[in-house]
């Protein structure tokens, strides 16, 4: 594949921000809620900031297992792709797997605030995180990750979204007792702070050349599965035709006190699930891991990232080589035994628990066209 010479891959601009209105969704505040630019992207942040003001009495007195990031419900990037014709949802996961995922590629370098949340009665909390969203597969090199840049102009429509939750989210109880407002202020509201950061070649650079695209999306298992005590329960289906590179696990309790629509985690715990196995086919587990400290341990040992209860990831490309993932190309029809594709665990079943898998899932390579 042709290197791409590009001047700057990190050329980072703001594109505009979304407000906070509870319980809703809202899009960016500038050019119709869309993203419209002749260059092409090769990541996103966002600067989530605002501030709490805890009520004279009565108020929380801890967060959820998902704290402030639970605050975006879910983040939604999506378009009409014209090379295709196809609507393309390229991301859409909720605020805190979201977050985690930036900090699987970040190693968690990026400063939270605050650092230890003040639930006294008037307190005021000024918080911000920041979060990465790279359009390149983790770990590639530099050079190859060119081939993955969102190519904007070829989008109709590309839109980011944030479906906004509620301080229930936030909180483990009592939430609705709090106050936002914009950071630093006790007027105003949060806001989520959307910039790109742009690789520069000129258009000339990149003519006749359509770049990879990865697909991050999420589903949450609930039901039967993880509220009952089994073994080898088909946790949930892997879906063929493309190439998964990393599938984040996160096992907990959820919390009984959102408001209706939204979702958060009263807590997380390792030990929910044992004995995790990409299985392909009948009998056949392609990954094993008896205990999930055991993904994350290969997490720090690959990565440096630090364990974190409750999550881990399964990076099938974790030493940076795309031909380690996961192809799952030659599987999409056949009568052999091997076209099955699932994750699969032992079970310690309990009320109100449920996991979410994240998929970073390469749907399209990069290709020249004539």
């Amino acid at each position: 594949m042709r290197r791409i010479p590009v001047t700057t891959y990190d050329r980072e601009e703001l594109i505009g921000n979304i407000g906070f209105v509870a319980n809703s969704t809202q899009m960016l505040n500038s050019n119709g809620g869309q993203i419209v630019d002749p260059r092409w992207l090769n990541a996103m942040a966002i600067r989530l900031e605002g501030r709490i003001t805890m009520p004279a009495a009565g108020g929380p007195v801890a967060l959820t297992a998902d704290g402030i990031a639970q605050l975006i419900e879910q983040f939604t990037l999506q378009g009409t792709y014209r090379p295709t014709g196809q609507q393309d949802t390229i991301i859409q996961l909720r605020g805190n797997d979201l977050k985690y995922r930036s900090d699987y590629y970040t190693l968690n370098n990026f400063t939270q605030l605050p650092a230890v949340f003040n639930f006294a009665a008037n307190a005021t909390n000024d918080f911000r995180l920041n979060i990465l969203v790279p359009f390149a597969p983790l770990g590639i090199p530099l050079s190859e990750s060119g081939s993955y840049l969102l190519d904007v102009p070829n989008y109709d429509k590309l839109q980011v979204m944030i479906q906004w939750g509620d301080a229930n989210s936030v909180f483990a109880a009592n939430g609705s007792t709090v106050t936002f407002s914009s950071y630093g202020s006790n007027a105003g509201v949060p806001t989520a702070y959307i910039s790109g950061r742009w690789a520069l070649a000129g258009p000339s650079k990149f003519a006749k050349f359509t770049p990879g695209r990865v697909f991050s999306y999420f589903r949450e298992v609930t039901g039967s599965v993880p509220t009952t005590s089994t073994t080898t329960a088909r946790i949930d289906t892997i879906n063929r035709g493309n190439v998964i590179t990393k599938i984040g696990l996160k096992t907990g309790v959820k919390s009984t006190n959102v408001t209706g629509g939204n979702n958060a985690y009263a807590s997380l715990a390792d030990t929910i699930v044992s004995n995790w196995r990409i299985m392909r086919g009948t009998n056949n587990a392609i990954r094993y891991y008896a205990h999930q400290q055991d993904i994350s341990r290969e997490n720090t040992l690959k990565r440096g990232f630090p364990e974190v209860v409750g999550k881990a990831v399964i990076d099938f490309a974790q030493n940076g080589y795309l031909a380690e993932a996961l192809n799952t190309r030659g599987l999409q029809a056949g009568a052999d035994s091997f076209t099955d594709l699932y994750v699969q665990g032992d079970v310690v079943g309990a009320a109100n628990q449920s996991f979410v898998l994240t998929y970073d899932e390469i749907r399209r390579f990069p290709q020249m066209r004539s």
